[in-house]
């Protein structure tokens, strides 16, 4: 799967995301971008799964609301229907080896004007059941464990001259400690790095949501990432 960071800093929701794709034997396959844009409701959402998980969320997702507070009501409903509508596709183009489960984090800012952030799941391995909407608070990383959050707040969090945090050198931060501690165990008992090919901040304000390249990693089409 992919990394994914959310970060809720002022008025401002920020989701990164990595860039590649990845075979089951860890090769880079190309690179994509993981993170879609909804202006009308002032959000963006970002897909750990597979790129057709990401089109299919959107286009779940686009027309079920005008605001952000409604789609944040609809989506667990969207996406459930989503899934089971699209099971068949979504298994005929999930490669072997490679698990059809998928996540969608959800950034934007609510009716309210307050930045805010959830996460939607097809599977059940955090603990709650599947669909259910799961807040992600000020900062959040998946993948991620308690460790890797203490690693990052371990350090002075990234500030810029004025005190506002820096996202884009802390996102790079968080992105590398993704990649070097969440290598994905394959079937066969292979463990394979599947984080990789660039890092996407995507940021969401009241009146714009914007987006760049902060990070591109050496990664090379056809080959395993190598560190």
């Amino acid at each position: 799967m992919s990394a994914i960071c959310a970060v809720r800093d002022g008025k401002h929701a920020h989701l990164l995301a990595d860039g590649g794709a990845f075979d089951a034997d860890g090769r880079l396959q190309f690179r994509a971008c993981k993170v879609s844009q909804l202006p009308h409701l002032n959000a963006a959402i970002a897909a750990r799964g597979m790129k057709i998980h990401l089109a299919l969320a959107e286009f779940a997702l686009a027309p079920i609301a005008t605001t952000f507070d409604e789609l944040k009501a609809k989506a667990a409903g969207a996406l459930k229907r989503m899934a089971i509508e699209n099971a068949v596709t979504i298994a005929q183009v999930t490669p072997p080896g490679i698990s059809s489960d998928f996540e969608i984090a959800v950034a934007g800012i609510s009716d309210a004007g307050q930045p805010d952030s959830f996460l939607l799941c097809s599977h059940g391995r955090y603990g709650i059941e599947p669909w259910t909407l799961i807040d992600l608070g000020e900062f959040a990383m998946l993948p991620g464990t308690q460790a890797n959050v203490a690693e990052i707040h371990s350090q002075s969090i990234e500030r810029k001259s004025g005190g506002a945090i820096d996202i884009e050198a802390l996102g790079r931060r968080v992105m590398e400690l993704q990649r070097r501690d969440h290598p994905q165990l394959r079937p066969d008992g292979r463990m394979i790095r599947d984080i990789g090919g660039f890092v996407q901040l995507t940021t969401v304000q009241l009146d714009s949501i914007t987006t760049k390249i902060i990070h591109r990693w050496p990664d090379k089409i056809g080959e395993p990432i190598s560190s």
